[in-house]
């Protein structure tokens, strides 16, 4: 039911900044959405090798292990769409 609703937003955001601001825009924020949603469904690979370089290596550290910040980068995500599809809403 998530991953519905999380593409509900999604096309929204995609749809509504093609309606604005055209193509460029639109295909600006797909990938957007798509780096989002590479968070969300791909958790396991974000926090066993992107996290542990440079900035995100203290935060990985921090949780002790890549199991435990899993949770923490969903919700990360899913409160960047969230202010994203409001950012969008309100142009």
């Amino acid at each position: 039911m998530s991953r519905l609703i999380f593409l509900a937003i999604c096309f929204f955001i995609v749809v509504r900044m093609y309606m604005l601001e055209g193509l460029e825009a639109a295909l600006a924020s797909s990938l957007g959405v798509a780096l989002l949603a590479s968070m969300i469904w791909f958790t396991d690979f974000w926090t066993s090798t992107i996290m542990t370089f440079g900035f995100w290596e203290s935060k990985a550290k921090d949780f002790k292990s890549p199991q435990h910040s899993m949770p923490a980068l969903v919700l990360m995500a899913w409160i960047l769409l969230l202010l994203f599809a409001f950012l969008v809403a309100s142009k």
